[in-house]
């Protein structure tokens, strides 16, 4: 028995190197220029974004945007930075200072809202009260969507704990029933 297994592995030796020795393929490594196909690709992308409308903000122009390059349309900051391979740092204009527009009434008024809203107790006479008496139509609509959103989760987590007493009362039952068999 030996022997018939030793003459089919060699059999099955002989096949493999028949099959893998005799046909394996000439490959060999194409070389590509990759310089060539980034330039194409850039050019086609700058061919795409050329006929896009040119996005402007009402801060950032000024004297300097009026100083543009009549072939490309771009500003000359804009083409300095693309030779250079930067993007172009544009100083953003105002004429109230970081403290002077976060302090804004509008955001004092919304932080304070939130502030009151999330308290445990509190927040839920507040809530009522600015959807009864608040003379903003926004933030009386706000005040209402919060009451409910609260009033959704109240409502879930007090079926979810119903049901968890309901069973534990459930164990405890049958805890105290096996404490008087012993």
């Amino acid at each position: 028995m030996k022997e018939l297994h030793s003459e089919s592995e060699d059999q099955d030796l002989e096949f493999t190197q028949d099959v893998t020795g005799s046909h394996i393929p000439d490959t060999e490594e194409v070389p590509v220029d990759t310089a060539k196909i980034q330039a194409a690709l850039e050019k086609r992308a700058d061919q795409e974004t050329a006929v896009l409308p040119r996005l402007t903000l009402p801060d950032t122009e000024g004297p300097d945007a009026s100083a543009k390059n009549p072939v490309s349309g771009k500003t000359l900051q804009d083409e300095a930075a693309w030779e250079s391979g930067k993007p172009a740092r544009k100083k953003r204009r105002t004429s109230r200072s970081l403290r002077e527009r976060w302090w804004t009434p509008s955001v004092r008024s919304w932080f304070y809202t939130f502030m009151c809203m999330n308290m445990p107790i509190v927040g839920w006479f507040y809530l009522f009260h600015k959807a009864r008496y608040e003379e903003d139509p926004a933030r009386k609509e706000f005040a209402r969507a919060c009451l409910f959103y609260k009033l959704v989760f109240l409502i879930a987590g007090a079926v979810v704990l119903l049901i968890l007493i309901w069973i534990g009362l459930g164990l405890l039952d049958q805890l105290l029933a096996y404490m008087e068999m012993l």
